[in-house]
């Protein structure tokens, strides 16, 4: 029995949160928590004697500083029996009676101090009852608040670890953590303690209800499935419209809203990854089904973040726990199961790319290929390296199983993931120090099966694998198309960062420059330019080879403006880098030569992208030399010709009367005049 890759690990149902907000009135404690709780703090109120108030207090902060001392319960055997050895006898109904007789009959409050801490165990409820009875008995001069802050920052170091223990185990404690960060003098004391503690499960919380609070979502949302549910749907309702443009900073607005949301817990991601993933495959137009694609990838982003940012796992783990749950929502929607192995060797094989991994993935390889390989028919798919050549047959499953393995490759952290593992040597794994073929080549048809179908429409894929005629066209072009991407992989792989300039000549540039034509394959001569602008082991080579990767670059954003804004970064970043190998007379030439660059993108109507990214990263940026400015500048004038419009003449304007800018150009007197070349 094969094993299946399903959610029941992962119930795909979102429980009742309790995140009830406390009253107004500072006394009114939920009586959730403990139900004589808000009786108890109603009546500490009206405590007519101020010794009685003082002395409780002074007695609650022994308490709570011997509760933190003090893991166990320890047993008082042999002592006389006293009413604070009753279960939790700090909250009972007449804990302020008892404490007023004790400190009438014993000057020594210890004894006291014990029992209640051994019979205790709320620390969380503790310093809840703290915080808001120090604001009760607050006199004006803050006295008492800072003692209670004393006792909590003094004894941090163990009351974290059972707040944590707390916080993980019951739901009681939740309004704790509601409570402080609510109040604007408690807000900055804890939170200051979850930042020194960053791995607390106090820290992740906060940081949770942080996002949620500055997305301008209330809490209250995730107390129920349909609660939940419907204000995702109203992020939605909000902002679209028959009549209504949206903007970029909108959508931008409406992915950070639902990120914020959708990634508060585990039970919250899962649950609206499916909903994306259905309302996607539902959509009637292609916009709104590209919409609900690019806000679940915006989901998956945000959730690899806040795992990475809480210390959950590393960066690298929780990406592929956010993929691997992109695959079992696609297994859920289409009802079929996957078996794990099929799961395990796509992700070992693009997601593993670990460089420390030194073997070779035969297993994998051969598990892809025998589902992958015939999936639409033979695509002719020769080992260059192998012994023996396998017969693969074709992969014995519904046209709902085929879809769903070509869908878990359309997700844009696989695509992404491959691209690594095929055109990045940083992630490229070796053995021995000689290419793994056999894998490059199964990438290479994972490639081709993304890059054909990741423009598909969901709903015409069981045609299209049911229809002799369209499958064999498919197959054609998936043929094609992994041929292309083999012979640039290949070039790419040979020619690593910092290789000599004599390499990069003749029919391998001749491979890579007809490898820009395609926007897939693009992508991957992109990252083999950054990389190589990077210089590799031997940075000297720079010198000679950079035009030529710079050259890739311009060709890229020439052809495919969609990568109009990647090539620009991966230029900016070259710049911005440090060269320690190069003396300072190179640093400067070379940097030269990016600067020329970006002025040359002018001229393919980037103009408007430029001078953004001069104005926001480099006019105020000191280790940009005055001179570069310069020639930017000048190269730019040059350049760009009227008519303007009216926000890129005054984008220009302002870049031009930047302090620095200003001062690069008054050294400069061949500088044309700018007020005249900017007519609108």
């Amino acid at each position: 029995m094969p094993l299946v890759l399903s959610d029941e690990r992962h119930q795909c149902t979102v429980p009742t949160v309790q995140h009830t907000l406390i009253a107004k009135q500072p006394y009114r404690i939920l009586h959730r928590v403990h139900p004589d709780l808000n009786d108890i703090l109603a009546r500490s109120v009206h405590v007519s004697s101020s010794k009685a108030k003082n002395a409780s207090l002074t007695l609650l902060f022994s308490s709570i500083s011997a509760i933190a001392q003090v893991d166990t319960q320890a047993t008082m055997e042999g002592t006389t029996p006293s009413p604070f050895d009753a279960f939790d006898a700090i909250l009972s109904d007449d804990v302020d009676h008892q404490l007023s007789t004790f400190l009438n009959t014993h000057d020594d409050p210890r004894d006291a101090t014990e029992r209640l801490m051994e019979s205790y165990e709320g620390v969380p409820d503790m310093i809840r009852a703290l915080v808001e009875w120090s604001d009760i008995y607050a006199d004006g001069t803050a006295n008492l608040e800072q003692a209670v802050e004393t006792v909590l920052l003094e004894h941090e170091q163990t009351i974290i670890p059972r707040l944590d223990e707390a916080l993980a185990t019951t739901e009681k404690s939740l309004p704790v953590v509601t409570t402080v960060t609510e109040s604007k003098r408690w807000n900055p004391v804890v939170c200051s303690m979850a930042a020194r503690n960053k791995e607390s499960t106090l820290h992740n919380l906060l940081t949770r209800e942080s996002r949620l609070s500055q997305a301008g979502i209330n809490q209250e949302v995730l107390q129920t499935p349909a609660s939940f549910v419907d204000a995702i749907t109203e992020q939605f309702t909000k902002l679209f419209s028959p009549d209504k443009q949206v903007s970029d900073d909108e959508l931008l607005g409406l992915y950070n809203r639902v990120s914020a949301l959708c990634t508060y817990d585990e039970c919250s991601t899962i649950v609206s990854l499916r909903m994306f993933n259905k309302l996607a495959h539902d959509a009637d137009t292609p916009f709104m089904r590209g919409l609900y694609r690019r806000v679940g990838q915006e989901v998956r982003k945000e959730a690899v973040r806040v795992m990475t940012a809480a210390n959950i796992m590393s960066e690298h783990m929780a990406r592929q726990y956010v993929i691997r749950l992109a695959f079992i929502t696609d297994c859920v929607e289409s009802n079929v199961s996957m078996r794990k192995a099929i799961v395990d060797a796509l992700l070992n094989l693009f997601g593993g790319t670990d460089r420390s991994i030194r073997r070779r993935f035969e297993t994998e390889t051969k598990i892809l290929r025998s589902v992958y390989g015939c999936l639409i028919g033979d695509i002719e798919i020769k080992e260059a390296d192998s012994d023996v050549v396998e017969t693969v047959q074709e992969f014995q499953g519904s046209v709902a199983d085929k879809v769903v393995l070509i869908r878990m490759l359309c997700h844009v952290e696989v695509f992404e993931d491959i691209l690594k593992a095929l055109f990045s040597h940083k992630y490229r794994t070796y053995l021995d120090g000689e290419p793994d073929i056999s894998k490059r080549t199964c990438l290479c048809m994972l490639l081709a099966y993304s890059g054909v179908f990741i423009c598909k429409d969901d709903k015409e894929l069981p045609t299209m694998l049911e229809d002799e005629v369209a499958k064999e066209k498919l197959r054609n072009e998936m043929k094609t198309t992994f041929t292309e991407i083999r012979r640039v992989a290949e070039v790419c792989e040979s020619l690593k960062p910092g290789c000599p300039r004599f390499k990069i000549r003749g029919p391998p540039v001749q491979v890579l420059l007809e490898g820009t034509k395609s926007p897939l394959i693009a992508r991957g001569v992109l990252m083999w330019a950054k990389e190589g602008l990077e210089g590799g082991s031997n940075l000297r080579e720079l010198l000679v080879t950079a035009p030529t990767h710079l050259a890739f670059l311009e060709a890229i954003a020439e052809k495919h403006p969609v990568l109009q804004g990647e090539v620009l970064e991966i230029i900016r970043e070259a710049f911005m880098r440090d060269y320690p190998e190069l003396d300072v007379i190179e640093v400067e030439k070379l940097r030269d030569k990016f600067t020329k660059t970006i002025t040359g993108l002018v001229r393919i109507q980037m103009a408007p992208q430029i001078v953004r990214m001069f104005q926001g990263s480099w006019a105020n940026n000191k280790r940009v030399d005055l001179a570069h400015l310069r020639h930017f500048i000048n190269g730019l004038l040059q350049i760009i010709s009227p008519p303007f419009s009216r926000t890129f003449a005054a984008s220009v304007m302002e870049l031009l009367n930047n302090e620095r800018v200003a001062s690069a150009i008054q050294r400069d007197p061949v500088i044309p005049s700018c007020d005249e070349r900017l007519k609108i």
